[in-house]
């Protein structure tokens, strides 16, 4: 399975970027508010609404918080545009 793999410099601790990272219930109010517009926890996924209108199923798979690590794979749920939106482009894979 491929992996990606990003480098950025954070001007805060690992700690408090790890609390923001692991919140995954929250990711629309802490980490990307306005790319992001609503997330719902189901068992074992949470549900991710886009600001255009797209719906993701992400399974979690794994949250390491020793290793500060989460792991999760993507199903596209479908997308509705939303009046306004623009200039927004993602890819998901669908998985069946």
């Amino acid at each position: 399975m491929a992996s990606i793999h990003k480098e950025i410099a954070i001007h805060a601790s690992a700690e408090n970027v790890w609390a923001v990272v692991r919140d995954i219930g929250a990711v629309h109010k802490r980490f990307v508010p306005g790319l992001v517009t609503d997330v719902r926890l189901e068992e074992e996924a949470r549900v991710v609404t886009f600001a255009n209108g797209m719906v993701v199923r992400e399974l979690i798979v794994d949250i390491d918080d020793e290793g500060r690590l989460s792991i999760g794979r993507q199903e596209y749920l479908g997308w509705t545009p939303r009046q306004g939106s623009q200039g927004l482009s993602m890819n998901a894979e669908v998985v069946q």
